[in-house]
């Protein structure tokens, strides 16, 4: 699937996505959700089951609401690839929510995403990913000013991601204000890179964005400043994407 959008809301039980429930290896390439999707189970802002699918080059700016598995651009991602896309929409859900995939329960690359849009949830909750459980790759980046979850009494709440895969190079913006319980946290889980390099707004976006591809990412001159222009995707509709930092 190349060049989709779609725009309208979506609602469904499970496997519930702005472009495909179930992406059953797949490609999904240069397309984009701007329509609230609100789901059960394994529910993204453009695929809600990816098996062993690929998402690439592409966006969402919708926002995202579900129970469990909730993700920004896939819910639960078994053994696929989500590479060079970010999510801007609000993501709430109950367990495993992350703003670009909710789930990754083995194997699978997540590489190049942002995340801008708030992340909620009641258990592991993560900017990037909700729970990640194998070793995986990493230059992803966590530009969402909040994230929260309800469930206190256990770190299950993290910059990036929870879990205990191996990223590197991922990075989230310091001024984050994450919530445990209602209760703003200052003691960071990074024992596998889950809360990430911490980002000062005022970091030249050149080096935010090193070893990006420009080719795919089209990235603004100057500094990370609220506001102020995020990278686009190249050769995509005029007039479709504005990421700025919230």
């Amino acid at each position: 699937m190349s060049y989709s959008r779609n725009s309208g809301s979506v609602t469904g039980p499970h496997n519930t996505g702005g472009l495909i429930g179930h992406n059953d290896g797949g490609t999904v390439e240069k397309s984009y959700n701007t329509g609230g999707i609100t789901g059960g189970d394994n529910t993204g802002g453009l695929v809600g089951y990816s098996d062993g699918g690929t998402v690439e080059k592409s966006f969402n700016t919708g926002s995202i609401s579900g129970a469990d598995n909730i993700g920004g651009l896939v819910g639960y991602n078994d053994g696929g690839e989500v590479t060079n896309s970010y999510n801007t929409g609000d993501v709430s859900g109950s367990f495993r929510v992350g703003g670009i995939a909710g789930y990754y329960p083995g194997g699978g690359v997540v590489l190049y995403c942002y995340n801008t849009g708030p992340v909620s949830g009641y258990h592991y909750t993560g900017g990037v990913i909700g729970h990640y459980s194998s070793p995986g790759y990493g230059r992803v980046v966590a530009f969402n000013r909040s994230l929260s979850y309800t469930l206190s009494g256990d770190i299950v709440v993290t910059r990036v991601f929870c879990g205990t895969g191996f990223f590197s190079g991922n990075k989230a913006r310091d001024d984050m204000v994450v919530t445990d319980g209602g209760i703003i946290r200052t003691v960071l889980y990074n024992t596998y890179g889950n809360d990430g390099e911490g980002i000062p707004v005022g970091t030249a976006l050149s080096q935010v964005f090193s070893g990006w591809d420009r080719g795919i990412w089209d990235i603004p001159h100057g500094s990370l400043v609220v506001n102020g222009a995020l990278p686009k995707l190249r050769r995509m509709p005029l007039g479709t994407q504005a990421p700025v930092l919230p």
